[in-house]
């Protein structure tokens, strides 16, 4: 934030967490390549920062449970009636160039499906192309990006939904020292509840 103070989804997350034990938490800021390093050297007790599954490291880390999976999402305007990559004949779909979503895009063309590929910059200019902020040209019925940019769509007010499953699956995970597993333990713990709370409508609660 403006005030140096560490802010942002895994931040507040790690601190509900805390909170729920009755701790209060230490943010302390790594360089991402730097991040498992620094647990096996203890000098960080988990690693909560946007960290992707990752079984090549199951051997020297223990992982939580997901509790956010930013894999890509097939996007459509509320009401749409695309509800997955089948609808996609002869519509035009947006996408990052070189992104991920543009390779599944044009997988889905050798595969036979008739869509157009309109690619854009970045993921927020095919956000806009969706909901009318782009010229004609740019028009476009669908985008492929990835679930943090559509809950960022969401957020700030965009009539956007997911139309069917998951394209891909990027699952966020918590990381601890396999030394551990009580920590693991709790921290997989803390997670279900939040996750209750959620869909109880009391996220806003720290866990008890």
């Amino acid at each position: 934030g403006a005030n140096g103070v560490p802010q942002g989804y895994d931040v507040e997350l790690a601190r509900k967490l805390a909170a729920g034990w009755g701790m209060e938490v230490e943010i302390v800021a790594i360089g991402f390549d730097s991040l498992v390093d620094a647990l096996q050297a203890a000098k960080v007790d988990a690693i909560a920062s946007a960290y992707p599954y990752d079984p090549r490291l199951t051997r020297d880390v223990s992982f939580s449970q997901p509790y956010f999976d930013s894999g890509l999402r097939l996007v459509v305007p509320d009401g749409s009636l695309i509800q997955g990559s089948a609808d996609l004949n002869g519509k035009r779909v947006g996408v990052e160039w070189g992104s991920e979503g543009d390779m599944v895009g044009r997988q889905w063309q050798r595969d036979g499906i008739d869509l157009a590929l309109v690619p854009f910059e970045t993921p927020p200019d095919a956000v806009a192309a969706l909901a009318g902020k782009h010229d004609e040209n740019q028009a476009v019925d669908a985008i492929l990006v990835d679930s943090v940019t559509l809950r960022q769509a969401q957020a700030a007010g965009a009539a956007l939904s997911a139309a069917g499953p998951y394209v891909t699956s990027n699952p966020y995970v918590i990381v601890v020292p396999r030394r551990a597993p009580d920590l693991l333990q709790q921290i997989n713990t803390g997670l279900e509840r939040l996750q209750a709370g959620a869909t109880s409508g009391s996220a806003s609660q720290p866990v008890a």
